[in-house]
């Protein structure tokens, strides 16, 4: 390659991504997108072999041990951010605050089994709607999910470590291979021995053990020191517990905003319900790898950084996150139901399409949050996050609790886009890009403009597919034309 094209190439991934961001964030997408491209496939085979009652109680167990997550107290996100300050995994410092980190870890995750255990066995059992030929599957589910809480909490801390050293090659090798195990033992239980409900968990909690043994086995890679053992200093405690608190706090928030309201659905309506309205509430929350990816590799950097050099990397970041958010979403309200239609079928597309057009909108919200949280959580600013959760949380739950029994699944649906639209700009106000808020406007209006046309008119599939090759198109330009002006400028700019 010639020093032109290398210089060109260094010049667009700088312009674009900050230097090694582009090839950080490009691995953090393959790895998270590879479980969602296998959950397109098998989703369609659970709801045929298992059932859409068992396939929505089997989501909703997830969710609970998803909800249980803050119990890891923010101690992989310190870990991070505090890795990343001392530039790596290489010395004595290091091993010790990892290693400090993983038995803290450990300690949490058994008292958040001993706490999961009784209080998903009182919702299954007694809170749910669950269908009475279902129950007796239930069984064992309560103690899985118990002894799973330490896996999960040292998972977080293993995860952690290697994001704080760059390490994301491995970080994605050791998730992807927990996520597709996760989701094909179950299936193969299920095909071949039992749809029993315990003994699909029981499976998928394998997948994760197998992809805590490669985590671990990549730490000790990328942290020499814990060859020679744990090491737990209280002085990396104390720090890890403050700084945890506020990410825990948080966690916990987001996690029960995010989700709640799949389970009030389930509390207030029906389990099938709850089938027709997590299937495009998925597809969102597995949307968000693309911006997740970018987070990953900012956060640490956003530790790492100058103020001045860190502000610089948020505030370019900000406005081409915007507009791929801009972009796919307007692919997915031109996609989305003949995508249900021929994945799921069209009984369940016609009833979820509606419902994932409306989360389409919450979710430009969403992409669009992602940057000021990597900024204020790796400048040490966690409370802020935390904060405006609660703020949300105060309103947002009762409000959802009311809404779905009086106004159903729609309006479900819009009170959680409306909430998101309120933790953006609470979010912009606390990284002081209020001013940037201004700028996001013409991409929401264009989201806006097209959500109207598509239920307006009800447009053919011919047309849909035109309008996704005209977005597609529009954001080939958007990426090259940039990319253009990026080598004229370093053509420009004197040797």
């Amino acid at each position: 390659m010639s020093t032109a094209n290398r210089n060109f190439i260094t010049g667009v991934r700088r312009r674009y991504f900050g230097g090694g961001v582009f090839e950080s964030s490009v691995i953090n997408f393959i790895g998270l997108a590879l479980p969602i491209l296998l959950q397109l496939i098998t989703v369609p085979i659970y709801l045929k072999i298992i059932g859409p009652e068992r396939y929505a109680v089997l989501s909703l167990t997830w969710l609970l041990l998803g909800n249980f997550g803050f119990f890891d107290l923010g101690f992989g996100r310190a870990v991070t951010s505090r890795l990343a300050a001392q530039g790596g995994g290489h010395g004595d410092g290091p091993g010790r605050l990892v290693g400090t980190g993983i038995v803290l870890s450990l300690v949490a995750g058994g008292v958040g089994g001993l706490a999961l255990a009784p209080a998903s066995w009182i919702i299954l059992n007694h809170t749910l709607n669950v269908p009475a030929d279902i129950l007796g599957e239930l069984t064992w589910i309560p103690l899985l999910l118990g002894l799973a809480m330490p896996m999960l909490t040292l998972l977080s801390v293993l995860s952690g470590a290697l994001q704080g050293c760059q390490r994301f090659l491995d970080l994605n090798l050791g998730q992807s291979i927990g996520s597709v195990l996760y989701q094909l033992f179950p299936l193969l239980v299920a095909v071949g021995c039992s749809r029993g409900l315990s003994g699909l968990v029981a499976a998928a909690l394998l997948g994760r053990f197998l992809s805590l043994i490669a985590l671990a086995w990549f730490c000790r890679r990328a942290v020499p020191a814990l060859r020679s053992g744990l090491r737990f200093d209280p002085g990396e405690a104390r720090g890890l517990l403050k700084f945890g608190s506020w990410i825990t706090a948080g966690s916990m928030l987001g996690t029960l905003l995010w989700s709640v309201d799949r389970l009030f659905i389930g509390m207030r309506l029906t389990a099938a319900a709850v089938t027709v309205y997590i299937i495009p509430s998925t597809l969102m929350e597995r949307a968000i790898i693309i911006p997740g990816a970018l987070f990953n590799v900012l956060f640490p950097k956003f530790a790492a950084l100058e103020e001045q050099e860190a502000r610089a990397l948020l505030s370019a970041n900000v406005y081409r996150l915007a507009a791929i958010a801009t972009l796919i979403v307007m692919l997915g309200l031109l996609l989305l139901r003949p995508f249900l239609d021929l994945w799921i079928g069209k009984s369940f597309g016609e009833q979820s399409a509606p419902l994932g057009e409306a989360l389409l909108i919450g979710l430009w919200f969403s992409f669009n949050s992602f940057i000021p949280f990597a900024f204020l959580q790796g400048r040490g600013r966690p409370d802020l996050v935390a904060r405006a959760c609660l703020l949300q949380a105060v309103v947002y739950l009762p409000l959802q609790w009311f809404i779905i029994g009086h106004f159903g699944l729609i309006g479900a649906a819009w009170t959680w886009t409306a909430r998101l639209a309120a933790h953006n700009l609470l979010l912009f106000h606390g990284a002081d890009l209020q001013a940037a808020l201004l700028r996001l406007v013409p991409g929401l209006t264009l989201v806006l403009i097209l959500f109207l046309a598509v239920h307006l008119t009800v447009p053919g599939l011919m047309v849909r597919l035109v309008g996704a090759v005209a977005v597609v198109a529009a954001m080939a330009v958007w990426f090259g034309g940039g990319a253009i002006r990026g080598h004229v400028a370093a053509l420009r700019r004197p040797p």
